[in-house]
């Protein structure tokens, strides 16, 4: 499926149905940009853990694989 539409993005719930993201519109990529500007701020100035943008997926507990559209990791969360 990623390969036929490099376009889209999916994700899969705890329940194993799978979600086509579609891409944003403009206001929402300026929207994120901003976002990820600023926890990268962040992350410059504390240098702990990871930043990560919109197309990093995460494995969760529950099963599920979700990207948000930025993410911060603790550092003690990254090991594994």
């Amino acid at each position: 499926m990623c390969l036929a539409d490099p376009v889209l993005q999916y994700e899969r719930t705890k329940e194993g149905t799978i979600l086509v993201i579609s891409p944003t519109a403009g206001f929402t990529g300026d929207g994120n940009r901003e976002i990820i500007y600023q926890l990268n701020a962040w992350w410059r100035q504390h240098r702990m853990g990871r930043a990560f943008d919109s197309s990093t997926g995460f494995f969760l507990p529950d099963g599920s694989m979700l990207s948000p559209d930025a993410a911060y990791v603790r550092p003690e969360r990254l090991r594994g």
